[in-house]
Parts: C-alpha cells; structure tokens; sequence
C-alpha cells in the first residue's frame, strides 16, 4: 500500500507538538530541569528562617516573598519551556522547508517501509520501526534513527482510507517485532 502527499511545515510542527506533549524522554527532561531549580526558593526560605533570628523584621519578609515568587515560577516553568520549545520548533521547522512543503511518497509492504521524497529513497525494515501511532489526525511511525515520518490524514481521499493504512502500517510493525 502506499500514498503520496505534499508534507508542509503544519507536518512536521504536528509531530513536534505530539513530541513534546507526549515523550516520556521529553517529561523525564523536563522533570530533571525543574528538580534543579526546586532549590533556589527553599534557600531563600531558609534564609529567611535564619534572618528571623535577626532585630530586623523586613529582610526575612523580603526573602519570604521572593521565595513565594520563585515558587509561582517553578510551577509554571514546565509550561513555559514546552511553549518556548514549541515556538522553537516552529521556526526550525519553517526554516528547514524553505519551500513551504514538498512531495513524499511512503510505501509499505510486510518488508519495509520505504520513503520516498525530493531528497532520496529511504528503506527501513520493520524491526527499525519503534512505534506506530495515530493522533491528532496524523499517523506517526517512530523511527529508532532517523526522524519520525508523519503521514497526515488529508493525503487520503477520505477517513476509512487513512484508518486502512494505518491498520495495515501497525499490522506490519507488529508482525516485523517478531
């Protein structure tokens, strides 16, 4: 079975999205980037209990507060670096595809699966495939060295079509890790 489509930047900004919504690569990163910064409001609570000590009452006020801001940031820092990343992402993405999109053609057999676009062929066997999945509209073949291949459901004529292939692509994915 096979389709060919114009792969556009929305594409490849689809799988980023998914990427960075949904890798648990992705959210063990994340977690460790915030656990480094958990410190930095609890030295200042610290400080503050140590100034308390002190005849000046202001100075632990002024480290409790800066510590209750520095605390509102860390709850919130997952979700800034995810749109920050995004927004990255968009932008490599558009500079990437100068033209705005181009021509691609996959082909899946039980043997392989093969893409072909403006830049090459390139054949994978089904054992190199790490994931198959469908969301949002697209249809993701997680790759283990290469970068996803996104298949969207708009290069098919109608939704049986796209959930035929992507039967048959997930079919062949389950039968190649045996």
């Amino acid at each position: 079975m096979e389709v060919e489509y114009d792969f556009t930047v929305d594409d490849a900004q689809a799988y980023s999205e998914y990427y960075l919504n949904n890798s648990p690569e992705f959210k063990k990163q994340l977690a460790s980037t915030s656990r480094k910064y958990l410190y930095i409001p609890l030295v200042f609570v610290i400080g503050a209990v140590l100034f308390s000590f002190g005849s000046d009452r202001i100075v632990p006020i002024i480290f409790l507060i800066v510590a209750a801001i520095l605390g509102g940031a860390y709850f919130f820092m997952p979700s800034v670096i995810r749109r920050q990343l995004l927004k990255t992402a968009r932008t490599q993405n558009r500079q990437r595809m100068i033209t705005g999109k181009r021509k691609q053609q996959i082909i899946v057999t039980p043997d392989k699966l093969t893409q072909i676009s403006a830049e090459g062929t390139l054949s994978y066997n089904w054992s190199s495939v790490d994931d198959v999945i469908t969301s949002g509209g697209y249809l993701f073949i997680m790759l283990r060295n290469a970068p996803a291949i996104s298949v969207p459901e708009r290069a098919f004529t109608n939704k049986t079509d796209f959930q035929q292939f992507s039967a048959e692509v997930l079919s062949f994915y389950r039968q190649g890790k045996t």
